[in-house]
C-alpha cells in the first residue's frame, strides 16, 4: 500500500511540474533588449516563452545562441524593428536570415516544437528555421501581410507535417520547404497572390501526394521545384503559368498531364519529367514550340502524347526509353525536327503517329518519322489558325469560347480526324463539353470568313 501511495504522489508531483512547464513565461521587450530582460538563472530553465512589445534581429540571435532548449516561442504579438548588426542591415517586419540556425555549427533549434510568427511579418529570411528538426506547429497561415518566404526558410524540418500558405504570399524562393520528409499537406487558399515558385521549393518532400495551385497567379515554377517528391501524383497549375524549369517533375509519381490550358507556356524544359515511370498520357498546350533534351526520358509507362500545334523541335533523347509509347498526335503544319536519339530505345514501328495529311509525304521522307505508322489527319483550315481574337475558359470538361468576332460554327474533332460534334452558333460565345478520356481539336469558322483551329 505504501508503494502505491508513493507512486501516486510521484505521479501527481510529475504532473504538477509538467503543468508548470507548459505555461509560457511572458516578457515585454523593446527592440534589442531581450538579453537584459531574461535573467542569467532563467537561461538554463526556460522552455516556453511569449514575447510582447518589439524585437529586432539581435533578439532572435540571442534566443538562437543562448536559449537552445526552448520548445515553444510565441512572438505573435511582437513588432519586428529594423536594425544593423556588424554592417548587415535587417529589415522591419522580417524574420532575419539565420534567425534560428547556426551555420558554423550546422545546427537549428533542435527542441523547438512550436513557433508563432509575429502577425505583422512581411518576409521570412533565408534559413530562418532551417533544420528545426522537431518543429510541428506554426501560425504561418495567419500572416496576412506575408509577401516573401526566402531560400531554405523552413527547410529540413523533419517533423513538419502541414503548412498553410497565406493568400498574401507572392514569392516562395529556392528550397523554402525542401527536404521536409513528413510534410504531406500544403494548403493554398482561394485568392492566393502566389506568382513565383523558386527552384527546389518542395524538392525531396516525398510524402506530398497532391498540390493545387489552380487558384493562384503563378507564372513561374523553378528548376527541380518538385524533384524527388516520390508520391506526388497530381499538380494543378493555373493558366497564368509561363515557365516551368528543368527537372521540375523529375522522379515524381505524376499519372496524367493535361496542360492544354497553359496557353502562355512556350517550351517543355530539359528532363522535365525524367524518370516518371507512372506517367501514362500527356496533352501539351498549343503554344509550345520545343520539347527539350530528355524531357520525357525513362517515362516507361507513357502510352499516348498529344504534341502541340506550334511544335517545331523535339530535343535529344526527349522520349528515350519510353517503352510503352503507342500513340502520338502531331497536327503541326511543319514536320518537327528531331534531336539526337529522340526516341532511343523505343520501337517506333509499333507507334501510330497521326499527322497533318497535307504534309504526310514529308514525314514519309524523314529518316526517323518514316519508321512510325503514319496516319493522315484530314483537317482543313489548320494553316489559317488565328488566336488573337479568341479566349478559352475551362471548367472541368466544359470549355467556354469567347471571341471578338461572331462565331458561325463550331466543330469538334478527335485526334484521329473523326468529327465528334458540330453546331451552328452565330454568336460571340459558345460552351463545348469535351469527350471523356480523350483530347480534341476545336475548329471554328467565323462570319467574317476566316477559320481557326485550337488543340484542346
Amino acid at each position: 500500500m505504501k508503494y502505491i501511495k508513493n507512486s501516486i504522489i510521484f505521479f501527481l508531483f510529475t504532473l504538477s511540474l509538467s503543468s508548470v512547464a507548459q505555461e509560457a513565461t511572458v516578457y515585454n521587450t523593446t527592440a534589442g533588449n531581450l538579453s537584459s530582460v531574461i535573467g542569467t538563472d532563467d537561461i538554463e530553465t526556460l522552455r516556453e516563452i511569449k514575447l510582447t512589445g518589439s524585437v529586432n534581429a539581435a533578439d532572435f540571435f540571442f534566443m538562437r545562441d543562448n536559449l537552445r532548449d526552448l520548445k515553444t516561442i510565441d512572438m505573435s504579438e511582437v513588432k519586428i524593428e529594423a536594425c544593423e548588426i556588424e554592417g548587415i542591415s535587417y529589415a522591419v517586419n522580417e524574420i532575419p536570415a539565420y534567425a534560428f540556425y547556426v551555420p558554423y555549427a550546422s545546427a537549428g533549434m533542435s527542441r523547438l516544437n512550436t513557433f508563432y510568427f509575429p502577425l505583422s511579418t512581411e518576409s521570412i529570411g533565408e534559413n530562418a528555421l532551417y533544420q528545426s528538426v522537431v518543429l510541428r506547429t506554426t501560425n504561418l497561415g495567419e500572416l496576412s501581410s506575408l509577401k516573401t518566404i526566402k531560400s531554405a526558410a523552413i527547410s529540413r524540418c523533419t517533423r513538419l507535417r502541414e503548412i498553410e500558405l497565406p493568400a498574401s504570399v507572392v514569392e516562395i524562393e529556392a528550397a523554402a520547404f525542401a527536404h521536409n520528409p513528413q510534410l504531406n499537406i500544403v494548403v493554398i487558399p482561394e485568392g492566393s497572390q502566389l506568382s513565383i515558385l523558386g527552384c527546389n521549393v518542395f524538392n525531396g518532400c516525398n510524402m506530398i501526394s497532391s498540390l493545387d495551385f489552380s487558384t493562384t497567379r503563378l507564372t513561374e515554377v523553378g528548376e527541380q521545384a518538385f524533384n524527388a517528391c516520390s508520391q506526388l501524383s497530381d499538380v494543378k497549375l493555373p493558366s497564368s503559368v509561363e515557365y516551368i524549369g528543368d527537372e521540375a517533375f523529375m522522379y515524381t509519381a505524376i499519372n496524367n498531364i493535361d496542360w492544354s490550358h497553359l496557353h502562355k507556356l512556350q517550351s517543355i524544359e530539359g528532363s522535365l519529367f525524367y524518370g516518371v515511370g507512372s506517367l501514362k498520357s500527356v496533352i501539351l498546350p498549343l503554344g509550345v514550340e520545343e520539347i527539350k533534351a530528355s524531357a520525357f526520358a525513362l517515362c516507361s509507362g507513357l502510352s499516348t502524347i498529344s504534341l502541340p500545334y506550334n511544335l517545331t523541335a523535339i530535343g535529344d533523347w526527349a522520349f528515350a526509353n519510353c517503352t510503352s509509347l503507342r500513340s502520338i498526335s502531331c497536327p503541326t503544319p511543319v514536320v518537327p525536327q528531331l534531336g539526337y536519339q529522340a526516341f532511343q530505345g523505343v520501337e517506333t514501328t509499333s507507334i501510330e503517329a497521326t499527322v497533318l495529311e497535307s504534309i504526310i509525304s514529308l514525314y514519309q521522307s524523314d529518316a526517323v518519322w518514316s519508321t512510325f505508322t503514319l496516319i493522315g489527319n484530314p483537317f482543313t483550315g489548320i494553316n489559317t489558325a488565328e488566336r488573337s481574337a479568341l479566349q478559352l475558359y475551362r471548367s472541368g470538361r466544359n470549355i467556354t469560347v469567347v471571341s471578338q468576332v461572331v462565331i458561325a460554327t463550331v466543330t469538334l474533332y478527335g485526334y484521329n480526324g473523326g468529327m465528334i460534334w458540330q453546331e451552328v452558333i452565330n454568336d460571340t460565345q459558345a460552351t463545348i463539353e469535351l469527350p471523356t478520356g480523350q483530347g480534341a481539336i476545336l475548329h471554328l469558322t467565323y462570319t467574317d470568313g476566316h477559320s481557326e483551329v485550337v488543340k484542346l
